[in-house]
């Protein structure tokens, strides 16, 4: 998943992350999968390559729950709040639905689904080796369109946040961002799966499609990584 290997970027308590111009090594991936650090990667490198496009899928500050008006952000991060079955099932029609369409849409692209140890899900899709920037937006933006047609999605902030009126809670974020990197620039990253979150202390997984819709149900992270999600969801059936 990581193209661009001269630079990472450490997450800090507070969730942000500071970039360090160093090369990626497999200690790095060993320390960021045993939790003693978080690692961001940036995902176009300096020849505007990426290995990925990703959907990063996040509740709003408000959310009418049958328990009362919550605020997802928060109470998401209580695994025994009362309105979590619904938060959860709210969540997961927006992101099985895009890891459904990236199947139908683009065979050859392999779709991981994860929870990101915070407040809502990333949906990858990785092309098995190097793709322009170019060609993952346009994945990313016809996914969206795609979409669009069923759950009335609209651009905001230009083409890389999209909100819909059947799902008003929500936002998704499409990355990558940009076609191209400017000399000297980092672009955008996302935290790298896996690991723990250092602003919750939660732990990210891959989750599996098969399990009851109203649940995140970890899944096993090498066969996932190998098969990809869907495969996982028939797996399970």
């Amino acid at each position: 998943m990581i193209q661009r290997r001269d630079v990472k970027a450490f997450q800090r308590k507070t969730g942000a992350y500071k970039p360090i111009h160093w090369p990626w090594t497999i200690k790095d991936i060993r320390a960021h999968l045993d939790g003693r650090t978080t690692l961001g990667h940036y995902l176009v490198d300096e020849s505007d390559k990426t290995r990925v496009v990703a959907f990063d899928i996040d509740f709003d500050e408000d959310f009418p729950s049958s328990v009362g008006d919550v605020n997802p952000r928060e109470v998401f991060n209580e695994p025994d709040h009362p309105a979590n079955l619904e938060l959860t099932r709210y969540l997961r029609c927006m992101g099985d639905g895009l890891v459904w369409l990236l199947h139908r849409n683009y065979p050859t692209v392999k779709a991981l689904c994860t929870f990101s140890g915070s407040k809502g899900l990333h949906v990858y899709g990785t092309f098995g080796g190097t793709t322009t920037a170019q060609a993952a937006r346009d994945v990313a933006l016809t996914t969206m369109a795609s979409l669009g047609k069923m759950e009335h999605f609209t651009a905001s902030k230009g083409t890389n946040f999209y909100k819909a009126t059947e799902y008003p809670h929500l936002t998704i974020e499409v990355f990558p961002k940009q076609d191209s990197i400017a000399t000297g620039g980092f672009g955008n990253l996302l935290r790298l799966p896996l690991g723990v979150n250092q602003k919750t202390g939660r732990e990210g997984f891959f989750y599996d499609l098969g399990a009851p819709i109203d649940q995140l149900v970890p899944t096993d992270p090498i066969q996932t990584l190998e098969q990809g999600s869907i495969a996982m969801r028939s797996r399970s059936k």
